[in-house]
């Protein structure tokens, strides 16, 4: 066990691996990477979701960000209206979209992704839209037939 801890603090690893609390209280759980701001992953499995999703709506494509959904995700919409299934997520964006001159810009930044199993994962992070709007997001992702999907969508709007 010393030859470990000196090995992980030649690398550059060292300290504790759990935040000590005082005494009494146990160790003090890790705060979300999006806490104060979210911290990337080296390799998020759901990165290339969250690319399409942001190319996606930085185009103004509902259709494409629809297709990203599985047919009976449920969403929460910023207004807190809830949205079932992919139809229905479709019919939100477009309308979300129409009438502007340009899309509005989306800059997501994914925080932490936590496998639930192996086609199963919960991630969260931020979001920024140009018009200043901003919050923070979980989503909970599937894999069907190779690729990640949406199945659920939280966003909360901070910017309020």
């Amino acid at each position: 066990m010393k030859r470990l801890a000196v090995l992980l603090l030649v690398l550059g690893l060292g300290g504790p691996l759990v935040a000590q609390s005082p005494v009494g209280q146990g160790p003090t759980p890790p705060r979300s990477p999006t806490y104060p701001t979210p911290a990337a992953q080296s390799a998020d499995p759901l990165g290339p979701l969250t690319t399409e999703y942001q190319s996606a709506f930085n185009t103004g494509d509902a259709k494409a960000l629809a297709a990203l959904y599985t047919p009976d995700a449920i969403r929460l919409g910023l207004n807190n209206q809830i949205l079932r299934g992919r139809e229905a997520i479709e019919q939100f964006y477009a309308a979300s979209f129409a009438g502007a001159s340009k899309p509005a810009r989306l800059t997501i930044r994914p925080g932490r992704t936590q496998m639930l199993g192996p086609e199963v994962a919960l991630t969260e992070g931020t979001f920024e839209l140009a018009n200043g709007t901003r919050g923070i997001y979980v989503i909970t992702a599937v894999q069907q037939s190779g690729r990640w999907r949406l199945a659920g969508v939280v966003p909360v709007d901070e910017s309020r």
